[in-house]
């Protein structure tokens, strides 16, 4: 498992809910009509996501596998420095930084992680589908 403090890029996609909001931190890119839908059918209340994600990166090779739905937010050693922080974790989510200190990835809202989530969407991520097989189930629900 890698350590979440220590990874090159933060992947942060935007949800809200009728009376609140929140994000999905996750450590790898996840298809966002997939998210959507699996945030809409997952979470104990009516739920989506809104917005591209964001990745968040330290690496300046990193691509993307659709630029329509993720903004690179690519954090320079020079950006590091100039904001006294010694990591991308201390940039993204430190003290008064962006996003919360969050200590894991997973789904958040206001009251915290909603861990039934989150292990489902670990569970999802891990089957590794290929992308012909996510286009077709999106099909069905579109």
């Amino acid at each position: 498992m890698k350590n979440f403090k220590n990874l090159l890029t933060y992947y942060i996609t935007g949800t809200a809910a009728e009376y609140d909001a929140g994000q999905v931190v996750w450590d790898s890119e996840i298809n966002l009509d997939v998210l959507d839908h699996f945030i809409s059918l997952r979470c104990p209340f009516p739920a989506n996501t809104c917005g591209k994600t964001e990745a968040w990166t330290t690496d300046s090779a990193l691509t993307v596998r659709n630029e329509d739905e993720v903004k690179v937010i690519y954090i320079s050693p020079e950006d590091l420095n100039e904001a006294g922080c010694s990591s991308l974790y201390e940039y993204v989510f430190g003290e008064d930084r962006t996003y919360p200190d969050f200590e894991s990835k997973g789904v958040y809202f206001s009251d915290g992680d909603i861990d039934e989530v989150s292990e489902a969407l670990q569970r999802f991520v891990d089957k590794k589908l290929p992308d012909e097989v996510v286009a077709q189930y999106l099909a069905v629900f579109s």
